[in-house]
């Protein structure tokens, strides 16, 4: 007994010593393990990032390449399964998979998503392979900016978004297919608005403090807030006025009082504009007349724009502290409409008549993307060649804007014409790089095909130029 204690005494503790020592050097080895794969892990981008795919749907080959070149085996024929393949099945396999390359265990932190999963997917044209996608994760690292290009909104911590993808499908050849994004678009970038990118807009707006201006109505009175809320100021104006909707100038019910018109008012981090009156109310005319404030509604200054008390359209935008421009509608007659167009240079305190639009029919939208640069969308009546008109001087002349025509694809019997089915422009929207996009619906009552196609123009010239891009599905943007 004491030969053992006396080993213990004085063994142990060189014994324990070495444990630890060995402890410490399996921990840095797994340390450094770890780092060492974390560099070698390669995450691919949703633009880079591809698979590939046998008969059976399974993922071979998620690394993004391929060690098969589809020049080197050129006389072999494609396999008739690959023109079979389901979309929202491939879909789905690529978006799984371009996600399950973020959950592994050496993926960095930064980089790193769980609880990952893809929750909707819809074809929005089976001719080029796009669908619209909608998936959510939760970022390993809350802090992590890697997923800003996502572009999607948070809600309780998981990340939820949307993509609007454009696939390659690729024979390899060897009974694989190799599946690939050609583009990955937003949806508002694509032309598309759902509740999903509201709320990534809405979100992200709250993060660019953007949001802390705007109105909310109590009580009937319009209040306006340039803090997000913490203090709101009434709009000095009468509020029957104020909430009257031009669009809906016979509609008396509160359903037509619960919002301002939309394109009636302008907010920003110090001003506010408000465009009321031009319509008689219980006897009772008010010329339209605009009521702004340039000091965070500290102080309320009215200008009167012009006579009009029988106003049926109206729109303003401040295009700087002191340039700005109202197109007003009047006097509407079935598809018939007077109108005119304001400007201001000395921030509204004075308004002259610039000019008219280009023809006396129902206006339904108006946008002015610049001091010069404006246009006009009228409600399609069959013998007009064009519902969208364009100014390039600020509304001194107008031009109307010819679209370029497509061969419509499900034409039996050479019924439809191009000219005849898209009819209806809607006002031009632009994103932050300036670039335009226009959807031109097809007419009340249409039979062609499906009534809710549109088809979808871009320009990258202000408006110049407009080049077709493809048709969708507006449904989707509901």
């Amino acid at each position: 007994m004491k030969l053992m204690k006396g080993f213990i005494s004085r063994y142990g503790i060189r014994i324990l010593a070495a444990a630890g020592f060995i402890a410490i050097v399996a921990l840095i080895t797994y340390y450094e393990y770890g780092r060492i794969h974390q560099n070698d892990t390669q995450i691919k981008s949703q633009y880079t990032f591809g698979i590939r795919i046998d008969k059976d749907l399974n993922v071979i080959d998620d690394a993004g390449g391929s060690d098969v070149q589809p020049g080197a085996v050129a006389a072999k024929e494609s396999d008739d399964w690959i023109d079979s393949l389901s979309l929202l099945d491939v879909s789905r396999i690529w978006m799984t998979a371009y996600l399950n390359q973020m959950q592994g265990r050496f993926v960095p932190s930064v980089k790193a998503v769980k609880n990952a999963s893809v929750n909707d997917i819809n074809v929005i044209n089976s001719n080029d392979n796009t669908v619209i996608i909608g998936f959510t994760a939760e970022a390993y690292n809350k802090e992590s900016d890697y997923f800003d290009s996502w572009k999607g909104y948070v809600s309780n911590g998981r990340m939820i978004c949307e993509w609007v993808v454009r696939l390659n499908i690729e024979d390899m050849y060897d009974g694989t297919a190799r599946i690939s994004a050609a583009s990955v678009q937003m949806p508002e970038e694509y032309g598309i608005k759902t509740y999903v990118t509201d709320q990534a807009a809405l979100q992200q707006s709250t993060k660019d403090s953007s949001n802390l201006y705007r109105y909310q109505l109590v009580d009937d009175k319009v209040q306006v807030t340039f803090d997000g809320g913490e203090k709101w100021t009434t709009v000095p104006a009468e509020s029957a006025y104020l909430l009257h909707s031009y669009s809906n100038k016979d509609d008396s019910s509160e359903a037509s009082k619960k919002a301002v018109d939309e394109g009636i008012y302008v907010i920003d981090s110090q001003n506010a504009a408000f465009l009321y009156g031009g319509v008689a109310i219980g006897g009772k005319s008010v010329p339209l007349t605009v009521i702004f404030t340039k000091d965070k509604g500290e102080h309320w200054t009215s200008s009167q724009v012009a006579e009009l008390t029988d106003v049926s359209f109206a729109y303003i935008n401040m295009l700087s502290d002191n340039d700005g421009v109202i197109v007003a509608g009047y006097s509407k007659s079935q598809n018939m409409q007077g109108s005119q167009i304001y400007k201001t240079t000395d921030g509204g305190e004075n308004w002259r008549l610039v000019g008219t639009t280009p023809i006396a029919k129902a206006i339904v939208g108006a946008k002015f993307i610049s001091t010069s640069t404006g246009f006009i969308t009228y409600k399609y009546d069959s013998d007009m060649a064009t519902t969208l008109y364009a100014t390039f001087d600020g509304g001194g002349t107008f031009s109307a804007v010819m679209l370029e025509e497509q061969q419509l694809s499900d034409n039996v019997g050479g019924t439809y014409q191009w000219n005849r089915v898209f009819v209806q422009a809607n006002t031009p929207a632009q994103d932050s790089s300036g670039k335009l996009s226009l959807l031109v619906t097809q007419a009340a009552g249409s039979t062609y095909n499906n009534p809710t196609l549109a088809a979808r123009y871009v320009s990258d010239d202000g408006g110049v130029t407009w080049k077709y891009i493809e048709q969708i599905d507006t449904k989707t943007s509901k």
